[in-house]
């Protein structure tokens, strides 16, 4: 073997190497994502209960998304393509609700309470289950009703990754909390 194929050899071998540790503490940093937001779930809904016995509360754990539904609701339920307006909260999720980065809460947004929006001005007012949204913040939205107010927890392969959006982290596990306003149902 020539020297410049050991060379090669040794460079490609070293960014596998690097490549397969990158995947691997991804893959632990997502493993430990997904518990803490188990255990939030777990701490939530059980100190609710605790509050007032009468709560009723669902949870729902799908393979993308956890949500949580404070106040469900009867009527129809958000299918892919149906039209959604929505308030929103948007939280970084760190163990409990974290810190806002984006909202459509005229509210907040007057008192300056949160930073800058990432989103543009007509977010939470598109179809949901389509793409228009963030993987886990689509697949949340599906199956809720007129009226329900839930939060909506994912890890960040279902957010935005590996990648960084304006203020938000590389592999930010993401929580909005939302208020199903109305649903158009697709024609």
């Amino acid at each position: 073997m020539n020297k410049t194929f050991k060379i090669f050899l040794l460079a490609f071998y070293s960014f596998y190497l690097c490549c397969f540790c990158t995947k691997e503490d991804e893959k632990n940093q997502l493993a430990q994502q997904a518990k803490s937001i188990d255990d939030f779930i777990t701490r939530d809904t059980s100190e609710a209960k605790k509050i007032n016995r009468d709560t009723n509360i669902v949870v729902t754990n799908k393979r993308e998304t956890n949500r949580i539904v404070w106040n469900p609701c009867m009527g129809d339920t958000i299918a892919p393509g149906d039209t959604v307006t929505f308030a929103y909260i948007a939280r970084f999720f760190s163990s409990g609700k974290g810190a806002i980065f984006a909202t459509n809460l005229s509210e907040l947004v007057d008192k300056g309470v949160w930073p800058i929006s990432v989103f543009p001005d007509d977010f939470g007012k598109n179809a949901a289950g389509v793409g228009n949204y963030i993987r886990g913040l689509d697949a949340g939205l599906l199956g809720m009703r007129t009226g329900e107010y839930a939060y909506i927890i994912f890890t960040s392969q279902y957010g935005y990754g590996n990648k960084e959006l304006s203020i938000i982290p590389k592999m930010s596990p993401l929580m909005f909390e939302v208020e199903i306003e109305y649903i158009t149902k697709m024609k």
